[in-house]
């Protein structure tokens, strides 16, 4: 146990460094290479390219196809998980050892299709001849003849029709960029101008690569055979994926335990897929959500520590006394809390019962991705946050987010937030048109209706978005400092 964890056991509750533990090991899970390397929501993908593959491996036949899409849509996931399982395989089956022949590489760590080929021609004589081939790179000699390198290629390949290759290239579009598309087309077809029992998958976030390519070759689509598109990942699919590690974790520990509220994960998972679809961004909000919750009882900690040294040993004594009274913090740890006042970007989180909560994965997004409306939020003048805050309030409590109200109902909820703030009233025509500025502004959307008063409004921003662009403005500009609207957590 490392230092900062025994500083957490000695000075929290048991219940709380159970937490801290749980929290912590869950944190690991939304890792890259987390204990839990399933893919979720592709499996139709999977099947499809085993599919293909087993396909060319039982006909001997040789084909290429182009797996592409968005980063961080599982394409290299999938195919990483598919040589696992076949290696897999082949440790047990001797036959499909001897038949299948697999080599992987990745496109971003050669800087020509001279230094590619040098190093496949390495590995297919030292997987086929049992050892280490020397002096290659003299051998072929450094040109610029693409089609000589592909067909050396070709004649290796050729050579081994009795066995199936399977040639994974990711991050292809590499290969294609250091080449022009004339060269790396030529390449390609020198490689697959005769069948040589071999199957070549490329991997590339650029969807549209092939186009690019075609237009210097119109063979091109001829030569691929086949095309995989991976879409960017849903709302639900990332709510989902989220949701399947999370149970992973609970069964391989042994625990259950929850810390992200369901409408934190929805929010996320809404900002995700709206920005790239890439389960890899939401992985790292949630993942830097629960390490805001370690470094909250990291703190607490420290902080209880430091009351400890600070009042003495007897004081320490009688504290050590009612350590088990309750669990969480200690009587006057309590109370130095209670004292304290919140940071700004102090979010309350209860060490005894931790919860990442709407609030702090909304921060954590913007912080990201950054959020234009809140910029502008905050440049509003006071007449028009009043206004704000009232349609954030309106839509929040009646839960019609993606409804929209008369502004006669509007302006009836306003006035009422007025008075509340013993601000001066306004008149319908005022409203109407701080109305019209907030659309002006891309905040809300307003559709014309019989009269002004029929005219019906709705949000174009995320609320949650909203609610903290207000919560960043401290206090109402035209109110007094402790009249501030506070719409507390649903």
């Amino acid at each position: 146990m490392c230092i900062r964890d025994r500083l957490i056991k000695e000075f929290l509750s048991e219940e709380a460094f159970r937490h801290y533990e749980i929290i912590s090991n869950l944190t690991n899970e939304y890792n890259c290479n987390s204990k839990d390397n399933k893919v979720y929501r592709r499996n139709f993908e999977k099947s499809q390219i085993k599919e293909y593959i087993e396909e060319n491996m039982e006909k001997s036949k040789s084909g290429l196809m182009y797996v592409c899409g968005h980063p961080g849509t599982g394409k290299s996931s999938i195919l990483r998980l598919i040589l696992q399982e076949y290696r897999e395989k082949m440790d047990e089956d001797t036959l499909l050892n001897q038949k299948l022949h697999i080599f992987n590489y990745n496109g971003m760590i050669f800087k020509n299709l001279y230094d590619f080929s040098v190093q496949f021609i390495k590995d297919f004589r030292k997987d086929f001849l049992g050892k280490e081939s020397k002096n290659i790179e003299s051998q072929l000699k450094m040109t610029d003849d693409v089609i000589d390198l592909g067909n050396r290629i070709q004649k290796l390949l050729f050579k081994h029709k009795e066995y199936h290759k399977l040639i994974i290239i990711d991050e292809v579009d590499n290969l294609s960029m250091t080449e022009s598309a004339r060269n790396f087309v030529s390449f390609l077809n020198s490689i697959m101008k005769s069948d040589t029992n071999t199957t070549i998958i490329g991997i590339a976030n650029s969807v549209d690569l092939l186009s690019k390519v075609s237009q210097n070759n119109s063979k091109e689509m001829e030569l691929v055979e086949r095309k995989w598109v991976f879409a960017p990942y849903s709302k639900d699919d990332v709510i989902k994926i989220v949701n399947k590690k999370k149970e992973a974790f609970w069964a391989r520990y042994k625990v259950k335990a929850d810390y992200i509220h369901p409408e934190a994960l929805r929010y996320a998972a809404l900002k995700v897929s709206k920005v790239s679809g890439d389960i890899r961004v939401a992985f790292d909000l949630v993942k830097t959500a629960l390490t805001q919750l370690t470094l909250k009882y990291r703190q607490e900690a420290i902080e209880w520590k430091d009351k400890e040294d600070s009042w003495g040993s007897s004081e320490s004594t009688h504290l050590e006394e009612n350590k088990n009274e309750k669990p969480g913090l200690f009587p006057r740890q309590k109370e130095a809390t209670a004292e304290k006042k919140p940071k700004e970007k102090d979010f309350k989180i209860d060490i005894n019962n931790p919860v990442i909560d709407v609030k702090l994965i909304v921060y954590l997004s913007n912080t990201k991705f950054g959020v234009k409306s809140m910029d502008i939020i905050k440049t509003l003048p006071s007449q028009l946050i009043v206004t704000l805050k009232t349609l954030v309030y309106v839509f929040d409590e009646k839960n019609s987010i993606n409804k929209n109200f008369k502004v006669s109902e509007l302006f009836t909820a306003n006035s009422k937030t007025l008075d509340k703030l013993n601000l001066p009233n306004t008149n319908m025509s005022d409203f109407w048109n701080g109305l019209k500025t907030l659309e002006n502004y891309g905040l809300i959307s307003y559709t014309e209706g019989k009269n002004i008063k029929a005219g019906k409004v709705s949000l174009k921003i995320d609320i949650e978005e909203m609610k903290m662009g207000l919560d960043e403005i401290s206090y109402l500009k035209a109110s007094k400092p402790n009249q501030r609207l506070s719409f507390g957590n649903k």
